[in-house]
């Protein structure tokens, strides 16, 4: 299983809108009309982008440019695009990024390569050039690349020599969706049963199970400061967004209510994903912990954007930066959300008649 769940574009310019609006019973602090910058890093001449990864300047993702993905990476805006491509790939995909180091995959003879690139298309090294049997590096640290080799879970640390199979059983498949210093996190997939949200530290033999007692699935696809984000599947087949730290017993359920929500992305204090309400369409959604906390990103969108995920996350402390992609009606255009530090600040937990005490204030000023 894959971990992607499955437009006018402004250039790379930012686009500001004021936290006016309050979704989830929250509220601008102080009715302050605090701002989130909105960068569209769509590539010039792109007819689909997505931004998967984000760390310090850069941000990874894939656009098409009237054909297959190319993987590629930014610098803060659109216009910074460089193509990630290998010579001779057919199709090509950035998945995560850290430091100075991107990863994903290359596909040649339609056979998927895990790879790894420092900046340039020239960079690009094999990490599977042998196995012959499909694999893709999704997640980096700087130092350490997690993925998958034919439907085992995989560790590298800069070559394919350095692969450490992180498969827990025989019997079962499983892919590493993360990686931070010493903690990968991942899905394993029984023989039997459902797939389970997994944790390892560096050998197969070091798997915990993740998956909260009492629900039918789970999947973990980040980890970053001791923390795991992704989500379960309820025995009412409700998908909720959450965290773990650590072990099944430690989840905390970030689900707000409606149709479903998923959590894709963590830096150990935000958690980025997206949630379909009971109406309307997607949108990206960033929370700090709780479900209580949660901010609707696809507010700050241009009026154009009707759906919006969120996949990424990174904060040096001042600022966090949160990456996915925006649509209109079909087109996805990758984007990037700028949060003022500290983004639990931004919203706090009101009810609905302090937002319109709030509103009479303003309409009496």
């Amino acid at each position: 299983m894959s971990r992607w769940e499955q437009a006018q574009p402004f250039s790379g310019r930012f686009w500001r809108r004021p936290t006016t609006v309050f979704a989830t019973g929250l509220l601008s602090v102080s009715c302050a009309l605090a701002q989130v910058s909105v960068v569209i890093l769509k590539p010039n001449g792109s007819t689909q982008s997505r931004a998967l990864g984000v760390s310090g300047n850069s941000q990874v993702g894939n656009a098409s440019f009237f054909g297959p993905d190319h993987a590629g990476l930014w610098n803060g805006n659109a216009g910074s695009w460089t193509d990630l491509a290998p010579p001779g790939s057919q199709i090509s995909e950035a998945l995560g990024v850290g430091l100075d180091q991107q990863v994903g995959q290359a596909t040649f003879d339609s056979v998927q390569h895990a790879s790894l690139w420092t900046g340039t298309a020239e960079s690009w090294i094999d990490l599977d050039p042998t196995s012959g049997f499909g694999s893709q590096a999704i997640a980096t640290d700087g130092t350490h690349q997690a993925g998958y080799i034919g439907g085992h879970a995989a560790l590298w640390s800069g070559t394919a020599n350095s692969m450490v199979d992180l498969n827990p059983h025989e019997l079962w498949t499983s892919q590493a969706n993360g990686v931070d210093g010493d903690e990968q996190v991942g899905t394993v997939y029984p023989d039997t049963g459902p797939w389970r949200a997994a944790l390892w530290k560096g050998s197969a033999e070091s798997f915990v199970n993740l998956h909260p007692a009492g629900t039918v699935a789970s999947e973990a696809y980040s980890v970053h400061g001791g923390q795991q984000v992704g989500q379960i599947i309820t025995n009412t087949g409700h998908m909720e967004a959450g965290l773990w730290s650590g072990t099944a017993e430690s989840w905390v359920d970030l689900d707000p209510g409606g149709r479903y929500s998923r959590g894709f992305g963590t830096d150990g204090t935000h958690q980025v994903g997206v949630v379909l309400p009971t109406s309307g369409f997607s949108y990206a959604a960033l929370w700090t912990g709780t479900r209580e906390s949660i901010l609707n990103l696809g507010q700050f969108l241009p009026s154009e954007y009707n759906a919006s995920l969120a996949h990424s996350v990174w904060t040096n402390g001042e600022t966090t930066y949160i990456v996915g992609w925006a649509a209109q009606y079909g087109r996805e255009d990758a984007v990037m959300w700028i949060v003022p530090e500290p983004a639990s600040t931004l919203v706090i937990g009101v009810s609905l008649g302090a937002l319109l005490a709030c509103r009479r204030k303003r309409s009496r000023r």
